[in-house]
């Protein structure tokens, strides 16, 4: 009887230790080894459960804070409009083929729905045949190509219907330190900030000097990018796309410089860019103490070409106020407005000359 009570009590003693070394264990696992939340946990069951949920993926949407699934929902909206751009190859009809990783060229997005696309012009050359691989793996030869390397833009035309296509933002419907991302080769997505959306290469007294038939104001990111990013729409967590990124150093086409070559491109017609033929002073970019005015673009006292179609209605010292009925201001400038008319257009400038507000009518003019 002693033996077997001395048994017994060595049992429960085992057993005893043997919970509270369980015990033991688990605290110094939750409060070393596992993150939050498994911190709370106060049994091994409460831990089985957990895991139990997280496996099952009913928790995953939980554990998103809302700005992930505001870009997730936005990455879902836009991505039926970004198409692939390859390299053309044959394929043989009696064995399979595919398009390689290293045959993608460049990537673009759908701006019509009867195939229009538009991307970045650094590695595509005119009269070439191309694939475009559409977001659902569809594979269309591409129908025409139009370059501008004035811009740095390219269309490709292909040949369907019933496309998605990209929304669009301006200038005016953004703000400095707003988030956007962008695309990548590898169906990589990069988050970066808008670091300034009116951004001008401005380090010397003659970078203030504009010409009235040159874009000068980009849209800058934070950050530099990877090369797999050119070419990428910038989008917005609108689901707008605010422009194409232009190179490495985060520098963005905005869409403000495309919109007139757009609308001919895709009518087919060619773009042909108005002549003013000026150069001035964009006032929103000077500082100085002496000068009152804060908008417009005032004529240099030598600015204004021997051909340009302003010659003897414009002087020297003259601040444009307006185009038509837009002001000149951060978010339009004066080489925006411009290129938003045709060649033989004629439009109305307000000005200011001295102390008095006029107006004049130029007929623009082709660039020759």
């Amino acid at each position: 009887m002693k033996i077997k009570k001395s048994f017994l009590f060595l049992v429960s003693v085992v057993v005893i230790l043997g919970f509270m070394g369980g015990v033991v264990g688990e605290l110094w696992v939750n409060s070393f080894l596992l993150p939050d939340p498994y911190l709370s946990f106060k049994s091994y069951s409460d831990l089985s459960y957990k895991i139990d949920d997280l496996l099952s993926g009913e928790e995953s949407v939980k554990n998103l804070n809302e700005r992930d699934i505001a870009i997730d929902k936005t990455i879902q909206k836009i991505r039926p409009a970004i198409v692939k751009v390859y390299k053309y190859k044959k394929f043989a009809e009696d064995r399979p083929g595919s398009l390689l990783p290293g045959e993608l060229l460049a990537q673009g997005a759908l701006i019509t729905n009867d195939g229009w696309l538009l991307t970045n012009s650094k590695f595509i050359s005119n009269n070439t045949d191309y694939w475009v691989m559409t977001h659902d793996k569809k594979i269309y030869k591409s129908e025409q190509v139009i370059i501008n390397d004035e811009l740095g833009v390219t269309f490709v035309k292909i040949s369907a219907n019933n496309l998605p296509v990209v929304e669009f933002n301006l200038r005016h419907d953004l703000v400095d330190g707003q988030g956007v991302f962008l695309f990548g080769f590898n169906s990589g997505v990069m988050n970066s900030n808008i670091k300034s959306r009116h951004y001008t290469e401005l380090n010397t007294f003659n970078d203030y000097i504009h010409v009235s038939e040159d874009f000068y104001k980009f849209i800058q990111l934070k950050e530099t990018v990877d090369l797999e990013y050119l070419g990428s729409p910038v989008i917005t967590l609108d689901g707008k796309m605010a422009g194409i990124l232009q190179d490495q150093t985060g520098k963005v086409i905005p869409i403000n410089h495309l919109t007139s070559l757009m609308k001919t491109t895709v009518q087919g017609q060619n773009w042909e860019r108005p002549y003013l033929g000026v150069k001035f002073y964009d006032l929103t970019e000077v500082h100085n103490p002496n000068m009152e005015q804060t908008k417009g673009a005032q004529v240099l006292d030598v600015g204004i070409y021997y051909n340009s179609p302003a010659k003897g209605l414009l002087a020297g010292g003259d601040i444009i106020l307006k185009v038509e009925n837009e002001e000149i201001n951060d978010n339009k400038n004066l080489s925006e407005l411009i290129a938003e008319y045709k060649p033989e257009d004629t439009v109305k400038l307000t000005i200011l000359r001295g102390e008095e507000e006029t107006q004049v009518d130029v007929k623009l003019t082709k660039i020759k």
